[in-house]
């Protein structure tokens, strides 16, 4: 156990930034600044969700530690601890987010192991606010106009244009939970 912010098996490695995110080389392919959080404030219900368009001022990063350890099987496990602050909640008007912050702390560890070709993660959220939508950004580098999710029973292909909504009484969202898995551009 260490320090280190790299590990590397066969083919595959993984690598921490200074902000927490991940950079992931599989083969030939690099997929950078994976694990990214994004958080907004959510005054839906309990159907819809109603973000404020805040994300870029809401989150603050407060300190990421990185500790990288070898077993001895081979597995390799990079370990990055992210603390951020974040508004508690909502002002009572629920038209926007209140001054006091609130802590919370996302662990991400990835995992190297011999005779596989993936890079495995695990994530863990410590979450004390209230009213808000928590995403994590795995950016494909690449654009795609569908993808495969998993459902109920099923893989879904799905489009990543919205419908017109036109005659809807609200608005189509642009955002779906997920079932297990997500599958575009080679990211799983």
């Amino acid at each position: 156990i260490d320090e280190g912010g790299e590990i590397t098996l066969d083919d595959r490695s993984v690598r921490a930034r200074p902000d927490g995110t991940l950079d992931v080389t599989l083969g030939d392919h690099v997929y950078p600044g994976l694990a990214a959080i994004e958080d907004q404030g959510d005054r839906g219900d309990t159907y819809d969700a109603d973000v404020l368009d805040d994300a870029a001022s809401a989150i603050q990063l407060t300190s990421v530690h990185v500790t990288r350890r070898r077993s001895a099987h081979g597995v390799w496990a990079l370990h990055v601890t992210r603390r951020f602050t974040v508004p508690s909640g909502l002002e009572g008007d629920r038209a926007r987010r209140c001054a006091e912050r609130a802590d919370m702390r996302l662990e991400v560890e990835a995992e190297l192991v011999p005779g596989t070709q993936r890079v495995d993660l695990r994530v863990l959220l410590h979450n004390a606010a209230r009213d808000h939508r928590l995403r994590l950004r795995f950016p494909t580098g690449a654009h795609n106009d569908q993808f495969e999710a998993a459902s109920t029973f099923d893989t879904m292909q799905r489009a990543t244009a919205l419908p017109s909504g036109a005659g809807w009484r609200q608005p189509p969202p642009a955002t779906f939970p997920h079932k297990g898995f997500v599958i575009a551009n080679g990211l799983v």
